[in-house]
């Protein structure tokens, strides 16, 4: 039996062993003859349409009907602008885009959380009927994530991959937690509309947001008022 060991040329473990990275495109697995590398795609604009398509209902129901049930958003609130929105922050954190990888994950626990208080549950038994008591708690609630969203606003003033159009949507969304959270708090349906018409901006942002980035991998650009010349979710 021969028991020399099996020597392999250079090009046969340089082809075994390469790894394509260019842009956004990367293969984790050897790259052999015949074989592409895999085109990781952008999960922004998963996040932003996720985002964008619970914001409108529910703004439209501030807005035009503030006093009625928004039950209709439970399934959308839960799977679509919840675990959609969670899903494409966690893919952001492959890319390495902190900042938007932790928005969108938060977003996306906050609209999973929205859908579950939307099921017809008595959630207020908890406090033992006490009405009063329990829109308190839901308004501090509102109010911490309008300190979260007005902080990520300020920080997004600062980023090196930021843009006009994601701080003034990031505003937006803190200014619809503030009015939401003042409506709780007060039971006055002003600042419900005024959430609403502030709702619907961010949602029409937002949309136009996730388009910009699909249609910069063709080349094209939409103006977004970019702070630096990249855009906003530029992939490593």
């Amino acid at each position: 039996m021969n028991d020399k060991p099996i020597v392999e040329s250079s090009s046969t473990l340089n082809n075994l062993a390469a790894i394509e990275m260019k842009g956004s495109c990367y293969s984790s697995q050897p790259v052999l003859p015949n074989q592409y590398a895999v085109r990781a795609g952008n999960p922004g604009p998963l996040g932003l349409f996720s985002f964008a398509l619970v914001t409108f209902v529910l703004s439209v129901f501030n807005v035009v009907w503030p006093d009625a049930p928004n039950n209709a958003l439970i399934v959308g609130g839960i799977f679509y602008g919840g675990i959609a929105q969670f899903i494409a922050g966690l893919l952001d954190f492959q890319h390495g885009n902190t900042f938007s990888a932790t928005t969108f994950c938060s977003f996306g626990a906050f609209w999973t959380g929205q859908g579950f208080l939307m099921l017809p549950i008595n959630f207020n038994a908890a406090y033992a009927g006490d009405t009063e008591m329990w829109a308190q708690g839901l308004a501090v609630y509102h109010l911490g994530w309008v300190l979260f969203t007005y902080m990520m606003f300020g920080a997004s003033l600062k980023l090196k991959k930021g843009s006009v159009l994601l701080s003034i949507l990031l505003f937006l969304v803190g200014t619809t937690m503030l009015m939401l959270a003042v409506n709780i708090w007060t039971g006055n349906t002003i600042p419900k509309r005024i959430a609403g018409v502030t709702g619907l901006l961010a949602a029409f942002g937002a949309w136009y947001a996730g388009l910009a980035e699909i249609v910069v991998e063709d080349g094209m650009t939409f103006p977004v008022g970019a702070h630096n010349t990249v855009v906003v979710h530029e992939r490593v």
